[in-house]
């Protein structure tokens, strides 16, 4: 039996909460959430052992064998390394860190730990892009464009600091489905951006070409 923990009991911890419960050989123990009464409350709903504020509770939790990072973006690098460190395989919402860096560093810990990391990067398993694959199975290029409503300009996603804006959040979905189509990984990019509709001055538009190691051409537009 596979023991996991959430750290960040909003919205996405609940949603990947109601995923666990109907997995087999796997549970959930421990909730932990900066608002100690959001992780009382999916304690009380998904059931398991303990609920609290503290992460360090989870990381030195012996029995846990999974950690969920759900979390504000500028967390994610910071909590996955520990989790790493810790012994634990990890699997965190996207994106994987706000910076190249921090993404790096979370790479060396995941070879370092040996464990497992996992990026909820979920549109490659949605039926249209399968199918795709399937008609088109080695492409010569790939166009995406990726559109999205103007975000509030108080929601935290689109803090400069906390999310990173809508690039950061959502464009990381482009780039995935990219890789997944293409069948290969980028070895080079080329991308111009900026900052056009946000008061918080985060870019939220950029236009990018990719290349992948199977020598292909790939452009994206987000």
């Amino acid at each position: 039996m596979i023991k996991a923990g959430i750290i960040g009991c909003g919205n996405l911890g609940r949603i990947h909460a109601a995923c666990i419960v109907e997995l087999e050989g796997m549970k959930l123990s421990a909730y932990c959430d900066v608002f100690e009464q959001n992780a009382h409350r999916m304690l009380e709903e998904f059931g398991g052992e303990y609920a609290t504020s503290d992460p360090n509770r989870l990381f030195e939790d012996e029995s846990l064998d999974a950690i969920y990072v759900t979390t504000m973006h500028d967390t994610h690098a910071e909590y996955c390394i520990r989790a790493l460190e810790a012994g634990k395989h990890v699997l965190v919402e996207k994106p994987l860190a706000m910076t190249l860096e921090q993404c790096t560093a979370i790479g060396e810990a995941v070879v370092k730990s040996g464990k497992t990391l996992f990026t909820a990067f979920k549109m490659r398993y949605y039926d249209l892009l399968w199918k795709a694959k399937e008609l088109i199975p080695q492409p010569v290029m790939v166009s995406m464009q990726m559109m999205d409503d103007r975000w509030g300009d108080q929601i935290w996603p689109n803090d400069p600091i906390k999310g990173g804006g809508n690039v950061i959040s959502q464009g990381c979905h482009s780039a995935d489905i990219l890789r997944f189509v293409a069948g290969g990984d980028p070895v080079e990019v080329y991308a111009a951006g900026g900052n056009y509709y946000q008061k918080s001055g985060v870019v939220d538009n950029v236009a990018a070409v990719f290349r992948f190691d199977n020598v292909q051409k790939f452009s994206h537009n987000a």
